[in-house]
């Protein structure tokens, strides 16, 4: 099992193929990474410790087959391509205590995909849970504030939390919005249920379905 260590220093992938079983770099050294546009496949789990890591733009995409993706502390991580593959087990992209992780897509492939922190926040261009979704765990005050530009959710999905959808959000089957968010479009194609002060420029239902609003 090839599990890389990142502890110090540079590292700089030169868009080379990258196949291992984890990556992990936990201590809070200085590190400068550039994984440039390389592929990085991840049997297991992404695990990084954000404190005095250096994350330079980049293009690259992380697979990971059947563990979790864990990003805590610090600020600033310019990720690209996240990809999720697992067939039948839950995956989780989670992050604490880290401001502004930036994604360019997100793609959960598992049947059962979930994205939530504490006391940070993350921006994602583009996320689609394939199977169930979940989006931050409750509305508590201290969950990860997210801002998606395009988000779909192909089987049961659920938002919590102050969240922002910038363009729109699909519900292909049952969709739950619980919290204070702000949603340019919201589609529903199947039952909904929508809970707290959120404020939509459109919100789309279809017949023959049930919508509950809430408080």
């Amino acid at each position: 099992r090839n599990k890389i260590f990142y502890m110090n220093g540079d590292l700089r992938t030169n868009g080379k193929f990258i196949d291992c079983f984890g990556f992990n770099s936990t201590l809070p050294s200085i590190r400068n990474f550039d994984p440039a546009n390389s592929d990085i496949h991840v049997y297991n789990d992404w695990v990084v410790n954000g404190t005095n890591l250096n994350l330079i733009e980049n293009t690259s995409r992380i697979e990971i087959d059947s563990g979790y993706f864990n990003h805590y502390n610090g600020s600033y991580f310019p990720y690209h391509f996240v990809h999720f593959n697992a067939v039948n087990n839950p995956q989780y992209l989670t992050s604490d205590q880290a401001d502004s992780l930036m994604f360019d897509e997100v793609i959960f492939n598992s049947k059962d995909g979930k994205m939530y922190g504490t006391n940070g926040s993350a921006y994602c261009k583009f996320a689609e849970f394939k199977g169930m979704g979940l989006v931050n765990q409750s509305a508590s005050s201290n969950v990860n504030v997210y801002v998606f530009d395009t988000l779909f959710f192909n089987s049961v999905g659920t938002i919590f939390g102050n969240d922002t959808v910038r363009n729109y959000v699909e519900f292909d089957s049952i969709g739950n919005i619980t919290g204070n968010g702000h949603y340019r479009n919201a589609y529903f194609f199947n039952n909904g249920n929508i809970i707290g002060d959120n404020l939509f420029d459109t919100l789309t239902f279809n017949p023959p379905y049930t919508y509950r609003l809430g408080s």
